[in-house]
């Protein structure tokens, strides 16, 4: 089962790393500048560190924001899944190998949403309804993938 206070004490931790890491490029950034010297090789050191620095607060935003979002999750009593949605997913799948450019991607997108279908089947034990196994099977034909073999 997926546990959100699991998930949040590993995002409070990339967080926290994070910090660290663009505080020790701040610092040597501010370090490097006071120590101005016009050696090329430097330049190019100073230069690559404002690149790394700016997308590391970028990195950092991202999983303050990520997060914040499980900590909302988790003051709002979200209830754990306790299977996931295979059917869509399958669906899902089908339907993006459907836009994508025919090729090695699409098909494992296709194969994948095969696999998810057979797995939603064999876990539910019983076929979907009449209209969702003529969606996905619709999708399927449309996109040249196999139907999914049965076990």
């Amino acid at each position: 089962m997926f546990d959100w206070n699991a998930e949040l004490e590993a995002a409070k931790h990339r967080v926290a790393e994070l910090e660290e890491l663009v505080s020790r490029l701040k610092d040597a950034l501010r370090q490097s500048a006071s120590d101005a010297t016009d050696a090329t090789p430097l330049d190019r050191i100073l230069e690559r560190s404002r690149r790394t620095l700016s997308v590391r607060m970028a990195s950092l935003e991202r999983a303050r924001y990520h997060q914040r979002f499980i900590e909302q999750k988790i003051a709002t009593g979200t209830e754990v899944l306790t299977r996931l949605p295979y059917l869509e997913l399958a669906e899902t799948c089908f339907k993006a190998a459907k836009w994508m450019p025919q090729g090695d991607a699409a098909e494992k997108v296709r194969r994948a949403a095969a696999a998810f279908y057979t797995r939603a089947v064999a876990l539910e034990k019983a076929s979907p309804t009449n209209a969702e196994a003529r969606a996905i099977l619709s999708d399927m034909t449309t996109t040249g993938a196999q139907p999914p073999a049965s076990q």
